[in-house]
């Protein structure tokens, strides 16, 4: 386990508690966070820990964040994703509703991607649901830029680059 500089708890997370990360990440899906209809599958959160052979899998993380009590308050992911021909990370991150306001979110995600930025340049991406506003505004603070929007067979995502 890992204490961040404001004593926020965090941990590698392993496929162990992919029951625990599936709920939670369910349990964050929920308005005008992700498309009406849609909702992460048990077997896409299982994707999140499997094996991978795609360029810079080694620099897949999936980081938890604990409250006081030990429980998994979040999970900040980056994953191996292809854009236009060539490899980047996608980034996620999935906070209980009541992390909302602690600043744990925000001090994850500064921690996890000042590491990659010291360590790699590969380009990071996020998908984010267009009337997602609150996302909006903290992938803006975090340093993503809106690039353009990508049509799936059910509706639409935005893509921002980290910048």
């Amino acid at each position: 386990m890992e204490i961040l500089s404001d004593g926020t708890r965090a941990i590698a997370i392993g496929k162990e508690r992919v029951a625990e990360v599936h709920s939670l990440i369910s349990g964050c899906s929920k308005g005008d966070v992700v498309p009406p209809g849609y909702s992460f599958t048990l077997e896409e959160t299982m994707a999140l820990f499997d094996d991978d052979t795609r360029p810079h899998a080694e620099l897949r993380t999936v980081v938890g964040v604990l409250d006081t009590d030990g429980l998994l308050e979040g999970v900040v992911t980056l994953q191996p994703f292809e854009l236009d021909g060539s490899a980047c990370l996608e980034f996620m991150i999935f906070f209980r509703f009541s992390s909302r306001g602690t600043g744990a979110p925000v001090r994850v995600t500064e921690d996890v991607l000042s590491r990659l930025r010291r360590n790699s340049q590969i380009p990071v991406v996020t998908l984010v649901y267009e009337k997602n506003s609150k996302g909006k505004r903290f992938y803006t603070k975090a340093g993503f830029a809106f690039d353009r929007r990508v049509r799936f067979e059910d509706f639409s995502l935005e893509l921002w680059k980290l910048q």
